[in-house]
């Protein structure tokens, strides 16, 4: 640049301001898309690149209306790059582009050298010439001698016209005047042309007006140097809370474009393609734990009228909703209610942390309202989790949960005993507001909403008692321990009195509808065990015995949310009319180290085998016939075949670890059943354990019924591989996720515990798939190597004890 006055230029390296772009207007025909369609929603995409590498992502302009050829934007593009950064040889990229598709259709294109002949930056009025997509390698020679030679005129003035702003050109009024009329002539020249013919398709845009030329300068190597030295010197922070899959903020700005709420036109008689539809097939098929991509997300909202009549696919379109734009928010909410009403399971998805939307989450709670009491129970432990993401103490979930409470004495219950563990969490302050809410509610009811409340607080104080009981039993040894509990509850003091006989009966923690008048000293017992936890046997009103575990110095919150799953799992299986003979034993954690188990009447099969050395001799003992299979009765065989399968199934989907004899139960009637849930999700203390506790004691147990007991698995798991149960399963989980259940709690690894629980359900495979790969999974569990030593070391370390 020879010649040029520095003093009445800038220098390219001084300019530390971002690169900025003024999209106009667009004129001329555009070309049909590849639908055969002509197009009249359109947006223009712009980048910078250089030597055919990309300087910057994709900016885009929002979504306007092409009528009569003319398209008119008058919006500005702010470019994440500064002038001093620009090689000199950036050229800038226009794209414009159907905004009615995703991915949207290339119409036409163009692109331009952002430094002239001279090194000098483009400045003020341009208009780019625009190719048709697919014909980026024809020259514009074919645009014809006229019109190119009247685009370089317009070209030249506007030149002019950069200078005169820039104070660069006298003022003579007369003149001025002379050339603006000039301009404005060729543009509209060039604008008639444009609209009457689809060969010429102009862009015109407003660059940044300095108040001096911007030279181009390259860095010296000292300068270049000392770049490399500070980038060198950098210190790199790694965030590990950061997700890795960070959003792409050009496809965020594309999305918001091509929904186009409030602006352009929305065809609510849209249709999906063949193709299409198989996509949306798939999208709505996804479990609910899966995060949607983009192409989805634009598909779903694209589609979102045609798919109304589907329940399936609400949670999935609320997903792909932008909830900090206002108009988009209005828009889905208004859809939502329009939309084919969801089922009980899918709404459980509307209140994880997920969605935060206050109507959707009431829109959850409405549909939950049409829930009866059975099927609220089996929901109630993760709905009064969900209350820790409400953004107000006032919410309609808590609302809906006190007023069922109060309704319903077995739903109050367990509602009263989920809030006070819920206070130890991090959702202290939720639940202490719906625990005081409730109260109220009890209490205002009538008296005999206020005895309810008054029999729950009595639970809790027998619970508190209980616990001195058993840390001043802990610190005797022996037999002399169940003679101090049974001295305690039998004494004539005013505990003894109190526990032996209670004030008014109140109902069993574990089972409301059975009331309890006092406890039985005399059944009473201690168990042989590190915590010593206790066997409490109860007087009920009926004259019948209700005996329970009760336990200090252990987290019970995760074993009650295993039971729970597999009471339901149960559940699901019966109403296929597939009963595996479950014992669905409840556990109720009334502390976060406290709590109670109900105790069923069996023995483990390590002490079965170590007295009877078959578990059949066992079975026939109790269930003898001379004529059945192995001795037993075949009620009894079959309660065993059907329980192993339905706990194999189970056991493996929950990922149960730490199975060995000692934990596995045996029912007088033949019936398996597991305790001990203290490793879940894959978690196990041994190496290489088999995926299901499956040992060749069971097996040969089984016997010639060993291929009823694979039928009965895999028949099993299709049923809890259906849609609707997975939906239900992994949505419960989801909901779990801050609960502090040490095997899923989201501080430690919560991500790959669902991704671990989401793949033991096989989605990818069809029925007949699942079959062979569960049956594979029961043969490499029945022969597990390392299994047979696990268990021998195991009875060496209880003989230690």
């Amino acid at each position: 640049m020879v010649g040029v006055d520095r003093l009445k230029v800038f220098d390219s390296r001084d300019v530390e301001l971002d690169c900025e772009l003024h999209v106009q207007a667009l004129h001329g025909q555009l070309p049909h898309s590849q639908t055969g369609t002509v197009e009249n929603e359109v947006f223009v995409s712009a980048r910078l690149i250089a030597n055919e590498e990309p300087l910057t992502n994709e900016i885009s302009t929002t979504a306007v209306a092409h009528i009569d050829g003319v398209a008119e934007w008058k919006e500005k593009l702010s470019f994440p790059i500064t002038v001093r950064d620009l090689p000199r040889e950036t050229q800038l990229e226009l794209e414009v582009r159907s905004a009615r598709k995703f991915p949207s259709d290339v119409l036409c294109r163009s692109r331009m050298a952002i430094f002239g002949d001279d090194n000098r930056l483009l400045q003020g009025s341009r208009c780019a010439m625009l190719t048709p997509s697919g014909e980026t390698k024809k020259k514009h020679d074919y645009l014809g001698a006229k019109f190119m030679e009247q685009h370089a005129e317009l070209e030249r003035l506007e030149g002019f016209l950069v200078q005169y702003e820039q104070g660069n050109l006298p003022s003579v009024n007369w003149l001025d005047n002379l050339v603006f009329s000039r301009i404005r002539d060729a543009r509209k020249n060039q604008l008639g042309v444009a609209r009457t013919t689809g060969d010429f398709i102009q862009l015109v845009l407003e660059f940044p007006v300095y108040a001096q030329p911007v030279v181009y300068r390259q860095r010296s190597e000292e300068e270049h140097a000392i770049e490399i030295h500070k980038w060198q010197h950098l210190t790199w922070l790694v965030d590990d809370e950061v997700n890795f899959m960070l959003e792409n903020p050009a496809e965020r700005k594309h999305q918001k474009l091509s929904r186009s709420v409030g602006r352009g036109v929305v065809d609510i008689q849209l249709k999906p393609d063949g193709s299409e539809k198989r996509r949306l097939a798939t999208i709505i098929q996804l479990p609910p734990t899966r995060p949607l991509d983009m192409e989805s997300q634009n598909l779903l909202w694209k589609f979102r009228f045609a798919m109304r009549q589907d329940p399936r696919a609400l949670t999935k379109f609320l997903k792909c909703v932008d909830w900090s734009d206002p108009a988009e928010t209005k828009a889905s909410v208004q859809l939502m209610r329009e939309w084919e009403p969801i089922g009980p399971a899918a709404a459980l998805e509307l209140l994880t942390p997920t969605f935060t939307n206050v109507d959707v989450r009431r829109y959850a709670v409405a549909i939950l309202r049409q829930t009866d009491e059975e099927d609220l129970l089996m929901y109630l432990l993760q709905l009064v989790q969900a209350l820790r993401y409400e953004t107000e103490d006032d919410n309609e979930l808590a609302k809906f949960l006190v007023e069922r409470g109060v309704e319903n004495a077995v739903v109050g219950n367990y509602l009263y005993w989920y809030l006070q563990v819920g206070w130890e969490g991090s959702a202290a302050e939720r639940s202490a507001s719906t625990f005081r809410l409730f109260e109220r509610a009890c209490r205002s009811k009538s008296k005999k909403g206020g005895g309810f409340w008054d029999t729950l607080k009595f639970q809790q104080e027998l619970t508190e008692r209980i616990t001195i009981i058993t840390q001043e039993v802990n610190m005797l040894r022996g037999a002399r321990k169940v003679e101090r509990l049974r001295a305690i509850l039998s004494s004539e003091n005013e505990l003894g009195a109190m526990l032996s006989s209670f004030p008014q009966a109140i109902p069993n923690p574990l089972n409301p509808t059975v009331l309890m008048s006092g406890i039985v000293a005399s059944e009473s017992s201690v168990f042989k065990s590190a915590l010593s936890p206790l066997k409490l046997t109860f007087q009920t009103l009926t004259g019948d015995r209700a005996t329970m575990i009760f336990k200090k110095g252990d987290d019970l919150r995760q074993d009650q949310l295993c039971v729970q799953m597999i009471s339901l799992m149960d559940r699901l299986l019966k109403r296929e009319n597939l009963d595996l003979k479950l014992t669905s034993y409840r556990v109720l954690a009334t502390g976060s180290d406290t709590g109670l188990i109900e105790f069923v009447k069996s023995q483990g099969v390590a002490d079965i085998l170590k007295e009877h050395e078959k578990l059949t001799t066992y079975i026939a003992l109790h269930n003898p016939d001379p004529h059945g299979p192995n001795g037993c009765t075949m009620t009894s065989m079959m309660n065993f075949v059907k329980s192993c399968a339905g706990y194999s199934v189970i056991t493996y989907l929950l990922g149960v670890g730490d199975r060995h004899l000692d934990n596995l139960m045996l029912a007088s009637d033949g019936r398996l059943f597991h305790i001990d849930f203290g490793f879940i999700m894959g978690r196990d203390p041994k190496i290489s354990p088999p995926s299901m506790k499956l040992c060749k004691e069971m097996v040969e147990a089984m016997g010639e019924y060993f291929s009823e007991f694979k039928t009965y698995c895999c028949e099993a798991y299709n049923i809890l591989r259906k849609s609707e149960s997975v939906v239900l399963l992994l949505n419960l989980f989801s909901l779990m996720a801050d609960a502090n259940i040490p095997d899923i709690n989201i501080n430690q690894d919560y991500e790959r515990s669902r991704l671990r629980f989401e793949s033991k359900f096989a989605l990818e495979l069809d029925d007949e798939a699942a079959m062979q790969h569960f049956i594979s999974e029961i043969h490499r569990s029945s022969n597990a190597f390392l299994d047979p030593i696990f268990e021998r070391a195991h009875r060496v370390a209880q003989a230690f004890r």
